[in-house]
């Protein structure tokens, strides 16, 4: 795995926060992204929807991914508690 920030290229992840829910809104709102949604997003749509993922006990983390230090997209991840039972 590279360990530094020229061998991935500048491109970064980093967690985000309420500074990029304008940013988010912007996004969201593009035709190819605004398709996959429903209805037009806004500042409070985002808020209400992200708002809850900052905090550090949430199952969903969101980060920022940055190429050379701009902001170019997001990215989630999400845990899982899957339990089997096998018989």
């Amino acid at each position: 795995m590279p360990d530094t920030d020229d061998q991935l290229n500048g491109v970064t992840l980093r967690p985000l926060d309420r500074a990029d829910f304008v940013l988010l809104t912007e996004w969201i709102n593009m035709p190819h992204v605004a398709r996959w949604w429903d209805g037009a997003a806004t500042i409070e749509s985002v808020s209400s929807k992200y708002e809850p993922r900052l905090k550090s006990d949430s199952a969903t983390k969101v980060y920022v991914i940055q190429a050379s230090g701009r902001a170019e997209g997001d990215q989630s991840t999400y845990q899982w508690d899957i339990k089997l039972k096998i018989d």
